[in-house]
C-alpha cells in the first residue's frame, strides 16, 4: 500500500495497456474464452522463454493470452488497491476521531462540571432577584442594595460573568463538533492529500463502462480527469453524486468549496462503482471496462 509501489504497478498497467491495444483487433477474432486465456497465460508464466519461443506460430497465441490476462489481472489488482486505500483511510479517520474524543473525555467532563456548577449558581441568583423584585415591602433603593449584596455574596462580577459565558461557548462548541461530526469531516479533509497521492493516478487510468454506474458519478469522474485532479472552483464542480448532507459539507459557511473533502467523497463514490468488461457476447465481472472485444 506504499505510494511508491502503487505508482510502479500503475506504470506496469499502462505499459500492458499499450501492448493490449495493439493486439485487441486480433483478440477480437480469436474469440478466446476466459478459461482458455487464463490457461495459455499460466502456461507462459510456468515455462521458460526458450520453451515458448520453440512453439512456432502458436507462441503468438500464448503471448496474446498472456498480455490480456496480465492486463486484466493487474488492472483488477489496482482497483482493489484503490478500494483498500479509500476504505482504510476513511476507517482510519473514524478511529482518529474516536481516539481524540476518548483522550479529551476528561477535559469535556470538567467543562460540563464547571458549566453545571456555574449554571446552578446563576439560577439561584435569578430566583433570589425575582423574590427581591416581587417583595412589595422594599422600596426601589432597598431592592437595588439587596441585589448588590446578593452579587457580592455569590461572588458574581462582570469579569466572572464574562468567564462563564466563555465557558458555556466552549462547551457548546465542543458538543456541536461531536453532534454534527464536524471533527470527522475535518479529519477527512486534512488527510485528503495523502489519499490523493495513492489513488489519483489509478482513478485517472480507469475506463468505466457507461452502464456501470449513474450519470452523476460519471460526470464527476470526467470532471476530475479534465482538471487532472486539481479541483478548486465551487461553481462548476459536479455535486449530483453527493447526498444532501455531503453537498452541504463540501461548502464552507461562506459558500467556498472544501476541495479536500470533495475529493474524498468522490474517491469513495468511485470505489463503490461497478465496472463491467464485455468479452465477446458474455459479460465478465471485472473492474476494467470500455475495451469491448
Amino acid at each position: 500500500m506504499e505510494t511508491k509501489h502503487i505508482c510502479e504497478r500503475r506504470e506496469n498497467c499502462e505499459h500492458l495497456k499499450g501492448m493490449y491495444l495493439k493486439i485487441v483487433h486480433v483478440a477480437r477474432r480469436l474469440h478466446l474464452s476466459d478459461s482458455a486465456t487464463q490457461f495459455y497465460a499460466e502456461y507462459v508464466i510456468n515455462n521458460q522463454i526458450p520453451q515458448i519461443a520453440s512453439h512456432g506460430t502458436i507462441r503468438y497465441l500464448l503471448l496474446i493470452a498472456f498480455v490480456i490476462h496480465q492486463y486484466y489481472l493487474l488492472g483488477d489488482a489496482l482497483v482493489l488497491t484503490m478500494g483498500s486505500a479509500v476504505t482504510g483511510f476513511i476507517n482510519g479517520c473514524e478511529e482518529e476521531v474516536k481516539q481524540r474524543l476518548y483522550e479529551n473525555r476528561l477535559h469535556t467532563a470538567q467543562l460540563v462540571q464547571s458549566a453545571t456548577h456555574r449554571s446552578i449558581t446563576h439560577i439561584d441568583v435569578l430566583r433570589a432577584i425575582e423574590t427581591i423584585i416581587a417583595d412589595t415591602k422594599k422600596g426601589p433603593q432597598e431592592k437595588i442594595t439587596a441585589i448588590d449584596d446578593l452579587f457580592k455574596k455569590k461572588r458574581l462580577s462582570q469579569t466572572l460573568l464574562a468567564e462563564d459565558g466563555e465557558l458555556l461557548r466552549a462547551l457548546i462548541e465542543t458538543n456541536q463538533k461531536v453532534s454534527d461530526r464536524e471533527d470527522y469531516y475535518t479529519a477527512l479533509e486534512a488527510g485528503s492529500s495523502k489519499l490523493s497521492g495513492k489513488v489519483s493516478d489509478i482513478i485517472k487510468a480507469l475506463v468505466p463502462s457507461p452502464s456501470s454506474s449513474g450519470k452523476d458519478i460519471l460526470t464527476a469522474l470526467d470532471y476530475y480527469r479534465e482538471k487532472n485532479g486539481s479541483i478548486t472552483q465551487s461553481t462548476a464542480v459536479p455535486t449530483g453524486f453527493l447526498d444532501m448532507e455531503e453537498q452541504q459539507r463540501v461548502l464552507t459557511s461562506a459558500g467556498r468549496l472544501r476541495p479536500g473533502l470533495y475529493k474524498v467523497f468522490l474517491f469513495r463514490a468511485i470505489k463503490d462503482m461497478k465496472f463491467l468488461q464485455v468479452s465477446g457476447k458474455k459479460k465478465k465481472q471485472t473492474f476494467l471496462s470500455g475495451l469491448d472485444f
